[in-house]
């Protein structure tokens, strides 16, 4: 069955392994893998005065010789993939307010379209 996605979380589900990921702003990378995630990216950046960290799960490929570069927005960071506890190619992507571990949730679709 398919899970309703939360506030902070969308899924984009394709078939297709090639799909290029694109961050979608400017700012600085966090990168790394693990059992639950798979290969991941978190990107922090400056939005209109505001911390936003955009996240970014599952990725086909290794991500960690990104950690600590900085990324302009639309430049590619991945290819979607289905690492990690995935049991199909998607992408796990979510967006947050704030700085660290744990930024507030906020609802992509919301804000990304409402010019944060």
């Amino acid at each position: 069955t398919n899970k309703a996605p939360t506030a902070s979380v969308r899924a984009l589900n394709h078939i297709n392994t090639n799909d290029p990921i694109v961050a979608a702003f400017d700012g600085t990378i966090s990168s790394g893998f693990d059992s639950s995630r798979g290969n991941w990216i978190h990107i922090q950046s400056i939005v209109n005065g505001q911390n936003v960290q955009t996240r970014y799960f599952h990725l086909r490929d290794s991500t960690s010789s990104l950690n600590g570069s900085t990324i302009k927005a639309g430049q590619r960071i991945g290819i979607m993939g289905t690492t990690g506890s995935s049991t199909g190619i998607h992408l796990h992507f979510e967006t947050r307010n704030g700085t660290g571990s744990s930024p507030t949730a906020v609802d992509p679709m919301t804000n990304l379209f409402s010019g944060w």
